[in-house]
């Protein structure tokens, strides 16, 4: 300013060349400025930056998403939604994924007013992308009433999962008898690549058939004929070693926590378990062990154990062979699940010896959640590394809608321990029978997965079908 005011108010004492000098000096104070302001804009400008990114949070890590809808229904319907009895009905249901995926089998599932399946025709290896596409299937129906539909598929990990939306229509009765039903016939927008099981038509006609041959059944294992029961008073939990329990109706969930015990000629109605890494053990045989659905259900287990000619009926696991059991001369099936539940008759995991059983995990119903068998046997490397097990001379029976394979045999990939060098070894199947049932594969995909003949110790030998035909594994 005082610059300024000289220029423009000068002193008449003031000689010329001094006047001529101010204006030079403010032009190179003008000039420095501007060149340290231009300089301290770019430097504001990171430091806002800075300070914005400060109060707003990092904007360069990435957001951890967790999948909560891998599939998704976005449209569900039917043509008509009141039809004549033997009148072709088409579904559709118009689909979209997180990510591109292929579903092994893709089905609009159809209960009627008793609960039996009436399933439209199902289609394999279906293709579902992340933009919407539409899926169809076509049948008639025989029988009048309303039906109850939703959308169902079965991963790679062979469970089945229902996206959970339900609608209806109803079907009357043709005047003068109406046209006569038609075979079913499915359109889906991505054909399969193969050629899918036949869809089920009612609750009953999926259901596996029972054992055959010297297998283990109803007539060779459980209570023995003629055995007098009497009603269980004894503790629920067994502290006394080498406790007998002989010819008892037991009606609780027997907990073994000590040694020796042995339970024989008896009516469990309950779970058998000693739970997991003590120092306990048990003996059951000739005996039953029988559970409605029941949440998380070990029907028998699960370590130092061994079931002689028992049957076991019911809940979702029927034997677990955590660590050191022995299997033998018994008849495992009647599965009965709640909601998500998966299913197996036996669980394998370290030094299990499993012999001349039948195993039978028969489920055959969807629900509105994901639930299901995964097998007859199965062996997963979720929680230990499946190793030194012998499964020889079994039954393992066909359940082609309710299960993927028949038979898990370790060597199961992306689970936590699959990659521990001791996993899948020292795992033989020796003379075991794996019954074809209606898609000749005993489960939808085959009889056995997961099994590596090229790791230590792993033997395979001798393993058919009933018909006679030798078995392959699958990895």
């Amino acid at each position: 300013m005082r610059s300024l005011r000289r220029q423009a108010e000068p002193r008449h004492d003031v000689q010329i060349g001094q006047l001529e000098k101010e204006p030079r000096r403010h032009a190179r104070r003008s000039r420095l400025n501007r060149k340290w302001f231009l300089t301290l804009i770019p430097v504001v400008g990171i430091v806002g930056a800075l300070a914005a990114n400060v109060a707003n949070g990092s904007t360069t890590r990435p957001i951890n998403y967790k999948v909560t809808a891998p599939i998704s229904l976005q449209a569900l319907g039917v043509d008509l939604t009141s039809a004549k009895t033997g009148e072709t009905i088409t579904a559709g249901a118009k689909l979209v994924a997180e990510r591109p995926t292929t579903v092994k089998y893709l089905v609009i599932a159809v209960r009627d007013s008793s609960g039996d399946i009436q399933d439209f025709p199902r289609a394999a290896n279906v293709k579902i992308g992340t933009s919407q596409q539409e899926f169809t299937s076509k049948r008639s129906f025989g029988k009048a009433g309303t039906y109850t539909y939703s959308v169902a598929y079965m991963g790679n990990d062979g469970v089945w999962k229902n996206l959970g939306v339900r609608q209806t229509f109803t079907v009357v009765p043709a005047s003068g008898g109406g046209p006569a039903p038609q075979p079913s016939t499915s359109s889906p927008t991505t054909k399969p690549t193969d050629p899918a099981p036949a869809p089920s038509t009612s609750s009953s006609s999926p259901a596996p058939s029972g054992p055959t041959g010297d297998f283990p059944n109803a007539g060779n294992t459980g209570v023995p004929s003629g055995t007098v029961l009497t009603t269980y008073s004894g503790p629920c939990e067994i502290n006394t070693p080498n406790t007998v329990i002989d010819s008892k109706i037991v009606n609780c969930d027997l907990g073994i926590n000590t040694t020796g015990v042995m339970i024989k000629n008896s009516r469990i109605n309950g779970e058998v378990n000693d739970g997991e890494g003590k120092k306990t053990s048990f003996t059951i045989q000739d005996s039953e062990v029988i559970n409605p659905a029941r949440a998380a259900c070990q029907c028998i287990g699960s370590d130092n154990f061994t079931a002689l000619r028992v049957e076991v009926k019911g809940g979702n696991r029927g034997i677990y062979c955590r660590l050191n059991c022995t299997v033998q001369d018994s008849w495992i099936h009647g599965t009965s699940l709640l909601a998500t539940q998966h299913a197996s008759a036996i669980r394998v995991e370290q030094h299990s010896t499993i012999i001349h059983n039948t195993m039978q995990c028969d489920w055959t119903a969807l629900t509105d959640s994901e639930i299901g068998c995964s097998a007859d046997m199965t062996g997963y490397p979720d929680f230990a590394p499946i190793t030194h097990n012998t499964i020889s001379n079994n039954l393992f029976m066909a359940n082609p809608t309710g299960t993927g394979f028949c038979a898990y045999g370790g060597a199961t990939n992306g689970k936590p321990f699959s990659s521990d060098p001791t996993n899948a070894t020292y795992i033989k199947f020796t003379g075991n029978v794996w019954q074809k049932g209606s898609d000749g594969k005993c489960g939808t995909y085959g009889p056995i997965t997961g099994f590596d003949k090229t790791r230590t110790g792993n033997e395979w030998s001798n393993n058919k079908f009933d018909d006679g035909t030798v078995i392959q594994p699958e990895l």
